[in-house]
């Protein structure tokens, strides 16, 4: 929807709406702000850098798609948390399964699970007769 008549439009693009509430100099100046923040101390939460300075957490995300010095220090920030949850588990300076689950849900790290034991779906006893057989076979061989 164009500006009404007689008024500048707000966005750049000519559109009219409401005018932007994050500009590209406040989201720069938040970059600069998480920073320090992270600088401070061991912090991990990046949600509570959001609630800190008043807006939702889901912003940060998206300033780190829109801006790109938001994105660099976004993506620095990442890198320090993840560095801190690996040395801190590895350490047992810090809880093991919640490293784990947040290890797991933002880098997708998690426990390699093998199978040892395969066989038909539709006839499963087949396969712990197998094991049963080729184990029972061994004691036998070795009995003579």
């Amino acid at each position: 929807m164009p500006a009404p008549k007689g008024h500048e439009p707000y966005n750049k693009n000519g559109e009219g709406g409401r005018p932007l509430r994050y500009t590209k100099e406040f989201i720069e100046a938040e970059a600069d702000a998480l920073e320090e923040w992270l600088e401070k101390g061991k912090f991990l939460w990046f949600e509570k850098f959001a609630y800190e300075r008043g807006y939702p957490d889901s912003k940060l995300s998206i300033w780190a798609k829109e801006n790109d010095r938001f994105r660099d220090a976004y993506h620095m920030a990442l890198t320090k948390q993840k560095s801190m949850l690996v040395e801190g588990s590895l350490a047992k300076k810090m809880n093991y399964n919640m490293a784990q689950l947040l290890l797991g849900h933002y880098w997708a790290m998690v426990p390699k699970q093998e199978n040892k034991i395969s066989g038909d779906a539709k006839d499963p006893l087949s396969v712990i007769m197998t094991v049963v057989n080729d184990d029972s076979r061994d004691l036998i061989d070795n009995a003579e």
